[in-house]
């Protein structure tokens, strides 16, 4: 999928309704990013897969943080809570939040 060359400015474009890469396994709401198959690594709390930013044609890691832990200490995923606000606040052209 193409950038669409008529968006400027802060418009953005349709999510696409249907992808036709068996590889990509989600697309996000605004159609920018696609999130592939293919997981790049993985920890206690999240995993790291491939993706594409079709608006600046780069390869991205999309990282999903999981909601559920198999680990029986709280430490951790309390942790990793309290850090959940501070990294929304960051603000960075390279960063989707």
């Amino acid at each position: 999928m193409a950038p669409d060359p008529d968006l400027s400015g802060g418009e953005q474009a349709e999510p696409p309704d249907e992808v036709d890469d068996p590889d990509v396994d989600e697309v996000d709401p605004t159609g920018r990013y696609f999130r592939y198959k293919e997981v790049m690594g993985s920890g206690a709390f999240k995993t790291v897969n491939k993706g594409f930013d079709v608006v600046e044609v780069i390869e991205v890691a999309w990282a999903k943080v999981s909601s559920t832990s198999t680990s029986s200490s709280s430490t951790p995923h309390g942790s990793t809570r309290r850090k959940g606000p501070s990294i929304s606040s960051l603000s960075c052209s390279r960063l989707a939040t």
